[in-house]
C-alpha cells in the first residue's frame, strides 16, 4: 500500500472497506485499474460475522474467489428469521447452486484486500488519503 497522493487512475474509489474494494476487483476484470483512496493510515479489520446472501457469493464467484472465500467462511444450509420475542418471520433453505456463506467481516476485508494488491498492485490502495468534494 502506498502514501503517496498521486493518482494516476480514471477511477478512484473512496474507502477500503468492502463495498470498495470489491468495486475495484470488478472494474479491474473489466480492464479499468481503478485507484482507492482510504483515509485511515493503516487498514485493519473491523467487524464481527456476516452472511453473504447468494448474490454476492456470485459476485465473488465471478471474481475467481470462491475458493479463497470457501477457506474463510462456512457455508449454510438454511436460514431463519426471528421476530424479537422469537417467533419465526420467515425461513429460507440454499441449494448448493445459490449458496450463504458465513464469515468474519475482517477475514473478507483482508481476503479482498490482499486480492486488490496482488491483481492490481501494490499503489492500488492510497491510505491517509481523504476523498472530500462539495455538492
Amino acid at each position: 500500500m502506498s502514501t503517496s497522493p498521486e493518482t494516476t487512475s480514471d477511477v478512484v474509489i473512496a474507502g477500503a472497506g468492502i463495498a470498495g474494494l470489491t468495486a475495484a476487483l470488478t472494474l479491474n476484470a473489466q480492464g479499468i485499474r481503478p485507484v482507492i483512496l482510504e483515509s485511515a493510515r493503516e487498514t485493519k479489520p473491523l467487524g464481527v460475522g456476516i452472511n453473504l446472501q447468494p448474490p454476492a457469493v456470485e459476485v465473488l464467484t465471478r471474481l475467481r474467489l470462491r475458493e479463497r472465500l470457501e477457506k474463510l467462511g462456512v457455508p449454510t444450509s438454511s436460514a431463519r428469521y426471528l421476530a424479537r420475542e422469537g417467533t419465526l418471520l420467515a425461513e429460507r433453505t440454499f441449494s448448493p447452486e445459490e449458496q450463504q456463506i458465513a464469515v468474519l467481516r475482517g477475514e473478507l476485508q483482508n481476503m479482498l484486500l490482499d486480492t486488490v494488491l496482488e491483481r492490481l498492485g501494490s499503489d492500488a490502495v492510497r491510505t491517509g488519503q481523504r476523498v472530500e468534494g462539495s455538492s
